[in-house]
């Protein structure tokens, strides 16, 4: 998944693809993108990381930095998923809202 994220952000940053012709191609919310998108900015300085003597700018695999990125990429992965999940739900209750709206207009609004 971390790779098709990084190839739809190279793909509307340097092919100039739409954000919505992406999003469609994919299933997902132009939101979700975008929030992919801040993420690979927020941690874009990690490539350019000398690394202090660690080689490749990486921390060693058990390191507490690495243990962090790690929750972080999980719990950005729930953030993405409950976005999707709201998201639908909001979309349901408009669209079950508009068929159950009576057609003269009387009734009790919800």
């Amino acid at each position: 998944m971390l790779l098709e994220k990084v190839a739809l952000i190279k793909r509307h940053l340097v092919e100039k693809e739409a954000v919505s012709d992406l999003c469609a191609e994919k299933s997902i919310t132009p939101a979700l993108f975008h929030q992919w998108l801040e993420q690979f900015f927020q941690n874009g300085a990690a490539a350019f990381d000398s690394g202090r003597g660690r080689g490749r700018g990486r921390p060693p695999k058990h390191s507490p930095e690495a243990r962090v990125r790690e929750l972080e990429s999980k719990l950005a992965y729930k953030d993405e998923v409950l976005i999707e999940l709201l998201s639908d739900h909001v979309a349901l209750k408009k669209n079950l809202a508009s068929v159950e709206r009576p057609l003269d207009g009387a009734g009790p609004a919800r």
